[in-house]
């Protein structure tokens, strides 16, 4: 479990993104730096609030020069832009950091969760094959 105190005070706050509904959240990224190798997470929390956020995870490989999506966090059906939210930072941490490529596995629970996750990719511009998604 993630220490939320420990991410506002060590992560690095990357700004204050509004949702489609008008919800305010703060943005940060922990370890504050990217980390060859290990888990690397970027955090939604709601503005002025210690609710735990919705995260995505990552690995970045510095020799391969990918950023592989390990998981996305948000309450299912939200439907709020949480994940689209969380993607754009990871693709933003990509090209700072001239990644060449961002993919990831579906893992859907069922077929309905599948068609979920298949349109999110879809409508973000990753390609899918399968059960791999890819930009």
């Amino acid at each position: 479990m993630f220490n939320l105190n420990e991410i506002r005070s060590k992560g690095k706050f990357l700004g204050v993104k509004t949702t489609k509904n008008e919800e305010n959240l703060d943005i940060y990224q922990y370890p504050p730096e990217i980390d060859t190798g290990f888990l690397n997470q970027f955090y939604i929390f709601y503005q002025d609030q210690n609710i735990p956020g919705y995260h995505i995870n990552i690995t970045f490989q510095n020799n391969c020069k990918w950023i592989k999506i390990g998981d996305i966090k948000v309450p299912k059906g939200s439907r709020r832009g949480y994940g689209s939210i969380l993607l754009k930072e990871v693709e933003n941490a990509a090209k700072s950091l001239g990644i060449e490529r961002i993919w990831g596995n579906l893992d859907s629970e069922d077929d309905e969760h599948r068609a979920i996750q298949v349109s999110f990719y879809k409508k973000a511009g990753y390609q899918i094959n399968q059960n791999t998604v890819f930009k």
